[in-house]
C-alpha cells in the first residue's frame, strides 16, 4: 500500500510480510516503509508468539469467531486497515496543555533514541522537533500493529532532522 506518512507530498510504500511456519503456528509481522527511489526508512518486526493463542477468544479481535478466522482477520485486514490510517493528517495539533500525552511521549522517544545512540543536547533537539510536529496540525502516525488487544505498540511519528521514525506513543 502506498500513501504519504512523512506529510512531504510524495508517497510512501508500507510492505507487510506475514509469515508462519504453519496456519496453527505463530506468525511473524514484518513491516517496512520505503520512500519512492525503494530506500528504506524504516523496518520492524513482532512475533505473535505471545498472543498466537488467544486468537478466537471474543475479546481479542472484534467480529469474528473461531481461531483461524479472527487471526486471518487481525493479520490480513485489521493490520492493513490500521496502517492506512497512518496517510491520515491530524486534523488538529496536540496542544501544549496535553500535558500528560507529552510526558509520555518524552518516555518513550527517550527510550528509542537512546537505542539508536542519541543523548544529551542532540536527544532534547530531537524531543523539541517531535513536540513541535505535534503541536502543529497535519502530523501523521505511522499506526502500532504488533498486537491485536487494543495495545498495538509504539506508534511512531517521522522526525526530519534524523530522518528516522521515533515512537511517541504506548497505549
Amino acid at each position: 500500500m502506498t500513501g504519504d506518512v512523512l506529510g512531504a507530498g510524495q508517497p510512501q510504500t508500507f510492505t507487510v510480510r506475514v509469515r508462519g511456519q504453519t496456519a496453527q503456528s505463530p506468525y511473524r509481522l514484518e513491516l517496512s516503509i520505503a520512500d519512492a527511489n525503494g530506500n528504506v526508512l524504516h523496518r520492524e518486526e513482532s512475533l505473535g508468539d505471545d498472543f498466537d493463542a488467544f486468537f478466537g477468544k471474543d475479546w481479542l479481535v472484534k467480529d469474528c469467531t473461531g481461531y483461524m478466522a479472527c487471526k486471518d482477520k487481525w493479520y490480513f485486514e485489521d493490520v492493513p486497515k490500521l496502517l492506512e490510517t497512518s496517510f491520515v493528517a491530524a486534523e488538529r495539533p496536540l496542544f501544549a496543555s496535553e500535558q500528560a500525552f507529552y510526558e509520555q511521549m518524552e518516555g518513550i522517544a527517550t527510550r528509542d533514541l537512546r537505542r539508536m545512540g542519541y543523548a544529551g543536547p542532540r536527544l532534547a533537539a530531537v524531543l523539541q522537533e517531535m513536540r513541535d510536529i505535534l503541536g502543529k496540525p497535519g502530523f501523521r502516525l505511522v499506526a502500532a500493529v504488533s498486537r491485536p488487544m487494543g495495545d498495538h505498540g509504539d506508534a511512531k511519528v517521522w522526525v526530519p532532522s534524523i530522518r528516522r521514525f521515533v515512537s511517541c506513543y504506548d497505549p
